[in-house]
Order: structure tokens, then C-alpha cells, then sequence
């Protein structure tokens, strides 16, 4: 016998309190089981929250782009997956761009190389090392965070130890509103570094850069939160948008 629907919502509080009851206790039991045998149980109870929150499926793909990432740094000895907060007006805090999901993104694109690759608000340099991977011989990194700063380097002799690649790599310590964008330079990157003060500021820099030096830039926009900001300056013609593992972009040229 079939029970009517409405019959059903008398009962929708007590089956609530026993989802959440019957999750509290995976989560107890899953953090004692994780300290028995050595696991992070902070990571365990990430992974039951977010497989209710998003499935099973997804959780799996997320872990598997940590996992690869942390691969990224044991591979090449370098410090550029653990994230840092930044306490500063206009910034954001440091999370590192997925390599994987950049590293096919920039395949596909196939953008010339003879120019200069430039990361604004760079971090630890994960996209710099990437960059070189990718044949670009010549790469800069803006960030005004002097710690990022002293990471990135240090990741970049790392990096350079490990490859003998012969790319040269400047970090730069400037906050980017007011870095100046040399004529030599087409290929910009950003990883939602900071909001749409700065944002604006860097597109008048941008604008200025192309009206003085006339050539084709392009704008990789990855975790795109500003692109209205982008689209309106009308300083591009084109967008293209991808999403790759779980990774959005935005990839604007003039």
C-alpha cells in the first residue's frame, strides 16, 4: 500500500535528525579510526562532508587533484601547494592554480612563446614552473607578499635544480595595481588574486601598456569572480571559457 506524499512531511524533522545524527557518528568514529592508523583526521572529516555535500564522485576528483598536486611538489621538490591566508585590503589568500588543469588548458591554447608570460599575484610560483614547462623562456612573477616571494624563489632554484630547463624566471616584489607592464610582455595569468579595486587598476595598466606598445596580449582568468569587471573594460574582442577538472577559465584576447 502506497503512502500519500503529504503523510511523508509529519515525518521530514525526525528523518532530518537522524541523517544528521547517523553523519556526527561517521564523522566520530571515521576521526578515531583515522588517529588509529595515522591519518589526518582533519582530512578524513573533509572527505564525509564533502561527499554528502557534493557525492562520492566528485570528493574522488577533488582528492585526486590534491593528490596530484602535492605529486607536482615531491616531483620537483618545491613548496606550492599549501595555501596561506593574507590579511590585506584588496587581496585574497593564497590557493594555488590545479597544475593539471592548467598545464592542459595552456596545450590547448597552444599561445606563441616568443613573448613574456607574466603571473599577477604569482604566490609560490606554481604557474611560473608551469610556464617554463610549456616552452616560454621568459617569465615573471608580481606579488607583494615578500614571504610568497622568498617561497617562489626558493621554488624556482628548486624547480630549476631538478629540470635544467633554461627559462628565465624574475619574481618581482610590487603590488600589481601599480606594476608597470613592459612592452615585451603578452601572455598575463591571474588566479583570482584580488578583487575589483585592484582589478580595475590592472586593466588601466593593461590599456595604457597596448596604447603605448600596440601588439596582441592575452588574459588567462583563472576562477574568473571579476569577469564583468574584464568584459566591460572593453579592451578584448575575444573570450573563450573552459572548464578542466573542476577548474574554470576565462581566456580573453585583443
Amino acid at each position: 500500500m502506497k503512502v500519500p506524499f503529504p503523510a511523508l512531511k509529519s515525518h521530514y524533522p525526525l528523518l532530518r535528525s537522524l541523517r544528521t545524527g547517523f553523519r556526527d557518528l561517521l564523522q566520530r568514529g571515521a576521526a578515531r579510526c583515522a588517529k588509529a592508523i595515522g591519518v589526518n583526521p582533519v582530512m578524513t572529516n573533509w572527505a564525509l562532508e564533502s561527499a554528502a555535500r557534493r557525492g562520492l564522485v566528485e570528493t574522488v576528483k577533488a582528492a585526486l587533484r590534491v593528490v596530484g598536486d602535492i605529486g607536482f611538489d615531491l616531483r620537483y621538490g618545491t613548496d606550492t601547494t599549501r595555501s596561506v591566508e593574507i590579511h590585506r585590503q584588496h587581496a585574497e589568500s593564497y590557493r594555488a592554480t590545479e597544475a593539471a588543469s592548467l598545464m592542459s588548458l595552456m596545450r590547448k591554447l597552444n599561445l606563441p612563446k616568443g613573448g613574456v608570460f607574466v603571473d599577477l599575484g604569482s604566490g609560490k610560483g606554481r604557474v611560473l614552473l608551469i610556464a617554463a614547462q610549456l616552452g616560454f623562456k621568459r617569465i615573471v612573477g608580481v606579488e607583494f607578499s615578500g614571504e610568497l616571494c622568498e617561497i617562489a624563489r626558493e621554488n624556482v632554484k628548486a624547480f630549476s635544480r631538478r629540470t635544467q630547463l633554461a627559462a628565465r624566471i624574475d619574481i618581482v616584489r610590487s603590488d600589481v595595481a601599480n606594476y608597470l607592464i613592459e612592452s615585451e610582455q603578452s601572455v598575463f595569468f591571474m588566479y583570482n588574486p584580488f578583487d575589483e579595486v585592484v582589478m580595475a587598476r590592472v586593466l588601466t595598466n593593461l590599456r595604457s601598456s597596448i596604447t603605448r606598445f600596440p601588439r596582441r596580449i592575452w588574459l588567462i582568468y583563472g576562477k574568473p569572480v571579476h569577469d564583468e569587471a574584464v568584459s566591460k573594460s572593453d579592451l578584448f574582442s575575444a573570450c573563450e571559457e573552459f572548464q578542466i577538472r573542476g577548474t574554470r577559465f576565462k581566456v580573453y584576447s585583443n
